[in-house]
């Protein structure tokens, strides 16, 4: 389990039973936590003046746009 927070641009998270907090995305602009995916894995985020969100893998910090959600996406569990 983690949680996960924003300061500026910069998304990070911390793991329980852990000593680890780490960064894993530096945004260019306002960032907004969206949801988590289900098993906690990767997270959407919303960064302003983009289209769509973006999915960021956790344990890779990989970002992908994911356009197809659009505005679409108000928060709450990202099911994929």
């Amino acid at each position: 389990a983690a949680i996960a927070w924003v300061v500026d641009q910069t998304v990070s998270v911390f793991t329980y039973q852990t000593d680890n907090a780490r960064v894993i995305h530096r945004g260019q602009s306002f960032v907004l936590i969206q949801g988590w995916r289900m098993d906690g894995s990767a997270m959407a985020i919303h960064e302003q003046g983009r289209r769509g969100p973006l999915v960021v893998d956790v344990a890779t910090q990989q970002a992908s746009e994911v356009p197809e959600f659009g505005a679409a996406l108000a928060g709450g569990v990202l099911l994929r």
